[in-house]
């Protein structure tokens, strides 16, 4: 083929270097013209691969940069390890000198300025050589100290002025207080200032001309010392001015309070109230969960071995998204290799790869990873779904919406012009049998019969409903586009085949018909799947294929797939029945943590004065109700549903052909394949759960404690919060659906936008992709987004949390006695043998005395 297309071009060049002068005839031109244009095509699309393996490289050579550099990085590290860790012993050891030389500076400083004791005994009296002052400069935070040497005869005038020289600030401006903000009249002595046994400091502190607030210690400073003598009968005196204005100052600092809103709040909290938690943890609980956890990751890691199910789907996949080359391409074809399943983007293209790709895959001895190291198990199924047509006596227009007038009238315009549904449901679904296309199967199927025939039982012509073929294990398949049931139109071929010349055959001849003389898939098809199923003999595990074509009413098709391995069995090999064993004693824990802790945490609800149902509320015990779940779930659903034997589901799939049986046809492993996929997740899901409830018996220790209780009291406030923070996420995914939906693929379901929008909380979306089809709602959106969503929204839930933890540390009871052995001991041991043990010491000390 190669060689006499490359001579065809030879000759199509030969014929464009004749000169233009000697093309006389119009339709030599034409011709001419012709060729032009397909040389320029050829150019154009050569152009286009040489490009897009210019990407390949730049992308490769990208990534062995990183490589390099991060291997530079590495190198560069271990290089300077050694340095840096001489450099931080130095500087470790020069931190100690240093910290030793200040200790030994402030002993000998403690020596040289102690005063001597008094030797004059007799006329030792009350002395002060020394007093401190401390000064904070206006808008300033630092707190300067400086000692002064005073004598018995200092004032406060000139200790003033000698401070405020020193500072360099105006005498007239300051005063000196004591540090029970007591104002230092400038005439007193300094020694006379202070109170028995009150430090000798002063404070310099700025005037207050308008001081209109007086503290509580001021208040107590001028009130009498001692009562004054009364006679009999003599009333008290008292100003009752000067009362009512005393207490109109005495607030008890609440003004003072208000302005720091923290201490305000935690001084009018109540302690919280001693927690009993750790009265109900006992060892026995910790046995139980751990035995759990370390049962359900094995069990796991040895039905589910580490990448074996990747590689299986991984081999299938490399298999199935191939080009495979066409010996008879179409004429109007511009290459010969038919696209790969996810490059198809035409119902011609769909018809291509039906009728090339799909033989190559499945019947070709040649491809290596699939059929080699798979054995294709059954049969082939390709099932379609159409919507109605008008029908045959109805005009063009009858299936149009009579509400939308404007439509209707447009459609009666246009010739031959009609009105299809959008999506297939059981109102627009198309039901009647193809009678054209039942005489072309009953003749072909009638014909040239073998024993093991490549077509299957089952009919394209004739509509099966969703009820029957879900005995056969189909289901509901989803979609890019919309959700398909398992009714529709199918067509079936055996895998397995004796003549692969002559069976082959047929089914090129049925691609042919259907495609050029059947309406098996045209306009109206909305939905084609191609499924099957494959058996590994290396891995041990079955693969269930499902290939969907989706066709939109606009003319795209959208591809997708789904590629799920499973095993029907756990129970056919030793390791298989070892677990199968486990999983019954996982049960048997279940059960005992359904009825055992259960009635102990109920118990300790009620000992402390509360509902015993509200365990069953608590995290806790949601926590256990859902690990007895799952495990129940999964123990009992794999003994029921995946008890078969290998042969016996190699009997039911493949369909074998028995004389006097008739044949069965195309059994799916979808359905079990996602029940086999969805029990694996529900062991996750389990083994999550005894994590989390293994977490919370470590609340014996007492930070562990103060975490989870400050968890506790922050969920409380999100809660609130939370309905401040969704609507905004909702909004923002309104807006991106709106702006986005229609040209992105990422944006076409609320789904899959909400999940870009929390990439964008993450700081991982393509930008640049957005600025491409609207640069003004990208900049919008990604402005406001910080603001609102990142900078406001995440960081008051950070502040929630550090708050509530403040809270819980300040109002929490402080940690009780120690882990000592003895309190181990009776911690872990049942307090009946605790007393057998202490009855039985008892009695041999009696026996001794």
């Amino acid at each position: 083929m190669s060689l006499l297309q490359a001579e065809e071009d030879e000759e199509g060049e030969a014929a464009l270097d004749e000169p233009v002068a000697l093309v006389t005839n119009l339709e030599k031109a034409r011709q001419r013209i012709i060729e032009l244009l397909n040389v320029k095509q050829r150019e154009s699309d050569y152009q286009k691969r040489l490009e897009r393996k210019l990407g390949k490289l730049d992308a490769d050579l990208a990534q062995k940069r990183e490589e390099v550099e991060s291997l530079q990085r590495t190198l560069r590290l271990a290089k300077n390890k050694k340095r840096e860790q001489l450099e931080s012993d130095q500087k470790e050891h020069g931190q100690k000198a240093e910290a030793q030389a200040e200790r030994i500076r402030d002993q000998l400083s403690e020596v040289l300025y102690r005063k001597p004791p008094s030797l004059d005994k007799q006329k030792e009296s009350f002395q002060m050589d020394t007093v401190l002052v401390s000064f904070i400069r206006p808008n300033e935070s630092i707190r300067y100290n400086l000692t002064f040497r005073i004598n018995n005869d200092t004032t406060i005038f000139e200790l003033r002025d000698e401070v405020c020289k020193y500072w360099g600030v105006n005498v007239e401006d300051y005063i000196l207080k004591t540090m029970a903000n007591s104002k230092c009249q400038r005439e007193l002595k300094v020694k006379d200032c202070f109170k028995q046994g009150e430090i000798a400091q002063l404070r310099l502190e700025v005037k207050r001309r308008e001081l209109a607030e007086v503290t509580e210690a001021e208040l107590k400073a001028i009130q009498a010392k001692k009562p004054l003598p009364r006679t009999r009968g003599q009333r008290v005196a008292y100003n009752k001015d000067g009362v009512e204005r005393i207490q109109k100052f005495t607030d008890n600092y609440a003004s003072q309070l208000k302005k720091m809103g923290g201490i305000y709040f935690l001084l009018k909290r109540r302690d919280s109230k001693p927690s009993e938690h750790s009265n109900k943890i006992k060892l026995r609980d910790f046995i139980v969960y751990i035995a759990l956890a370390v049962l359900t990751f094995y069990t796991y890691t040895m039905r589910r071995p580490q990448m074996m199910a990747y590689w299986q789907v991984k081999g299938i996949e490399d298999a199935l998204l191939v080009e495979v080359n066409d010996p008879n391409p179409p004429p109007d074809a511009y290459w010969s290799h038919v696209p790969k399943f996810t490059d198809v983007s035409t119902r011609d293209e769909v018809w291509w790869w039906l009728s090339v790709s799909l033989p190559a895959i499945i019947w070709n001895d040649a491809n290596l990873s699939l059929r080699t190291y798979n054995l294709m198990a059954g049969y082939v199924s390709i099932r379609t779904q159409r919507v109605r047509g008008p029908c045959l006596d109805c005009e063009l227009w009858a299936t149009c919406d009579d509400d939308n007038e404007q439509l209707l009238n447009l459609v009666k315009a246009l010739p031959g012009a009609t009105c299809l549904p959008v999506n297939v449901d059981d109102d627009t679904q198309e039901t009647a049998n193809d009678l054209n296309l039942k005489a072309y199967w009953d003749y072909v199927t009638s014909v040239n019969r073998t024993d093991q025939p490549i077509r299957g039982p089952a009919l394209p012509w004739k509509w099966v409903s969703d009820e029957v073929n879900r005995e056969k294990g189909m289901g509901t398949i989803e979609g890019k586009f919309a959700s398909y049931d398992a009714s529709g139109y199918s067509a079936e071929y055996r895998m397995v085949i004796v003549d692969p010349v002559l069976e082959l055959w047929k089914y090129d001849e049925d691609m042919l018909a259907l495609r050029d003389n059947y309406s098996f898939i045209d306009a109206r098809t909305r939905f084609v799947a191609v499924s099957f199923t494959t058996y590994n003999f290396q891995y041990d595990l079955w693969t269930a294929i499902d290939l969907i074509f989706e066709m939109t009413p606009g003319g795209g098709v959208i591809p997708s797939y789904t590629v799920r391995p499973f095993s029907p069995t756990f129970g056919e090999t030793t390791g298989e029945l070892m677990n199968s064993y486990l999983d019954v004693g996982r049960l048997i824990i279940g059960v005992y943590i359904f009825v055992f802790i259960g009635i102990a945490e109920r118990k300790h609800k009620q000992k402390n004065h509360k509902a015993g149902f509200l365990y069953h509320t608590s995290l806790n015990g949601l926590t256990d109700l859902g690990i007895v779940a799952c495990i129940t779930i999964v123990v009992i659903y794999r003994i029921i549903k995946f008890s078969y034997e290998t042969n016996e589901r190699m009997s039911e799939v493949v369909d074998r052909v028995i004389p006097g049986r008739p044949p069965r046809g195309f059994t799916s492993s979808m359905h079990l394949a996602s029940v086999y996929e969805t029990l694996f997740v529900l062991e996750g899901v389990a083994f999550l759960l005894i994590m989390y409830r293994l977490l919370s018996l470590l609340r014996l220790n007492h930070t562990v404690y103060l975490l989870w209780h400050t968890l506790g009291e922050a969920l409380k406030a999100f809660a609130f919060f939370v309905a401040m923070f969704l609507p905004a996420l909702v909004a923002f995914v309104l807006l991106a659906k709106s702006v986005w939906g229609g040209y992105l693929e990422k944006y076409r379901t609320f789904s899959l936008t909400s999940l870009q929008i929390y990439k964008l909380m993450r700081g991982q979306m393509n930008t640049r992709e957005l600025q491409q089809w609207n640069s003004f709602w990208s900049t919008f959106l990604a402005i406001v987004f910080f603001v609102v969503i990142t900078f406001l929204l995440l960081n008051v839930f950070t502040a929630i949390f550090v708050d509530a933890y403040y809270v819980v540390k300040l109002t929490s009871h402080p940690p009780p006695e120690k882990w000592d052995a003895q309190r181990l001991y009776t911690w872990a041991m049942p307090a009946l043998f605790i007393s057998v043990i202490n009855n039985l010491c008892y009695s041999s000390t009696s026996e001794a005395i």
